[in-house]
């Protein structure tokens, strides 16, 4: 599964009505302000009302679900903006251990050319091995 977030404003609608298996987006607070800091900068550099498809700027997008099903989606992410998925700009990765699990949440900021930039923001549960 994933979440195409524009503007703030999206993101805003968006963690309302969040998926258990983006809950983290929510829950910490380190994940939830680095992706309304890119999705900030993205409004305040090109504007909050540009069309993400035709416009100069960006967006960010959130593939979650589990291990199998996140990977193919950034695939066809970078498939479909032809990039290699060793050439991002930066990563930050967090994680957030619970009694089952650990979530684990990466943020790839992706340059596709000067004026353009995906940021893809990576949400994995781990089995914990004495969980």
């Amino acid at each position: 599964m994933y979440k195409v977030l524009k503007n703030e404003s999206d993101f805003d609608d968006w963690i309302r009505v969040l998926p258990d298996e983006a809950s983290v987006v929510s829950t910490q607070t380190a994940v939830k302000n680095s992706l309304k800091e890119v999705l900030q900068r993205f409004d305040t550099a090109y504007g909050k009302e540009r069309r993400i498809e035709a416009d100069l700027g960006g967006f960010a997008i959130v593939l979650f679900g589990d291990r199998t099903e996140v990977s193919e989606q950034e695939k066809n992410v970078l498939k479909y903006f032809k990039l290699n998925a060793d050439e991002y700009e930066y990563e930050e990765i967090y994680k957030q251990k619970e009694p089952e699990c650990t979530v684990e949440v990466t943020f790839r900021l992706y340059l596709c050319s000067s004026d353009y930039a995906v940021q893809v923001v990576r949400v994995v549960k781990k089995e914990n091995e004495n969980g």
